[in-house]
């Protein structure tokens, strides 16, 4: 697994999953400087196997990613109609040696995750709103420091509409909705059925 060994800022807070409810027990500690230990055997991912931007697609949840972050998008506030408590949307550009795609950061994700530097996301999540595709932290996911990521692809953007999809897909009957059950139980479509955050 590409992680980096040595010094580790907290993540997920102190106490780990008592503040950061998404992080696994245990996650959220702080390694000394100098110790050279890696943080392999304190966070167990959902998946070993890391996915490049590029080979993402709504199938893939959860999803372990490597990205560098490279600007903000948009940031919106609004008042959640589920919950009525001010909520904070923001989308960053990131991207690996393959692609670029769009990350959804919400509330306190946004602090966890700046610009320049390089993370790993543990248990992403792939969805499609309007047939375009974005990268979000799954409910049980969480982010680490990484390595820096030397040369990127940014010409390859995945959150195009339609990018995530084969060629056969693409000359599909416009018409017919094609419909199935993502890893997080919602669906999604490549059809005119419309999925909401």
């Amino acid at each position: 697994m590409d992680i980096e060994r040595g010094s580790y800022e907290r993540i997920c807070g102190k106490g780990g999953a008592s503040i950061y409810p998404s992080c696994p027990q245990g996650a959220g500690y702080e390694m000394a400087a100098g110790r050279g230990e890696s943080i392999e055997t304190a966070v167990v991912s959902t998946t070993t196997h890391r996915t490049l931007i590029r080979n993402l697609n709504p199938d893939d949840t959860p999803a372990l990613v490597r990205f560098k972050v490279l600007r903000t998008r948009r940031a919106a506030k609004f008042v959640s109609r589920r919950t009525g408590r001010p909520t904070l949307l923001v989308e960053r550009e990131v991207a690996d040696e393959s692609a670029k795609i769009i990350l959804i950061l919400w509330n306190h994700e946004v602090d966890l995750v700046r610009r320049g530097l390089t993370y790993l996301l543990h248990g992403g999540r792939v969805v499609v709103r309007d047939h375009a595709m974005y990268l979000t932290r799954g409910s049980k996911g969480w982010f680490t420091p990484s390595s820096p990521i030397e040369l990127i692809d940014t010409e390859a953007d995945m959150s195009v509409p339609f990018a995530w999809l084969g060629e056969r897909d693409k000359h599909a009957n416009p018409r017919t909705t094609i419909r199935r059950i993502g890893g997080d139980g919602r669906r999604w479509s490549v059809g005119p059925m419309r999925k909401e955050f």
